[in-house]
């Protein structure tokens, strides 16, 4: 999972392979668990490549029903939320304060999730991306 955490760290010549790799990862993936991480990874480096379009149809891609992997489903939850705060950061007020609103949605749902050791994995991303939004929001 934490492979994704770097991305931003990345210069173009490696994202542009990293994306590469993952794209051919999509393909030959062998289980819906397989699919539902490379494409939970793609999403995060689309997304931090300023791709958001791109991204949220890989997110909407993941199987919300795969057994072994359940974390996966759950950093879905987790980017989708992140990608809000993209588009309402660049939005108009009143377009964005229902993107704040779908961001807190996915964030509420990715921290109600069960059989996932929320505390130790997490929780803090969603802890500070919550106060990130008060505090947009709270700006005039």
């Amino acid at each position: 999972v934490y492979i994704w955490n770097g991305f931003h760290q990345l210069d173009t010549s490696t994202r542009a392979q990293t994306l590469e790799y993952l794209r051919e990862a999509e393909s030959a993936a062998r289980t819906p668990d397989e699919l539902t991480v490379v494409r939970v990874a793609l999403a995060s480096l689309l997304r931090e490549s300023g791709d958001l379009d791109a991204a949220s149809k890989k997110l909407d891609l993941v199987d919300e029903n795969i057994k072994d992997d359940r974390y996966a489903v759950i950093f879905a939850w987790y980017e989708r939320a992140v990608i809000e705060c993209y588009r309402a950061k660049d939005a108009k007020p009143l377009q964005a304060s229902g993107q704040w609103a779908e961001a807190e949605s996915w964030l509420r749902r990715a921290g109600d999730a069960d059989g996932y050791d929320f505390d130790n994995r997490l929780h803090l991303r969603v802890q500070l991306l919550r106060s990130g939004i008060a505090e947009a929001q709270a700006m005039p």
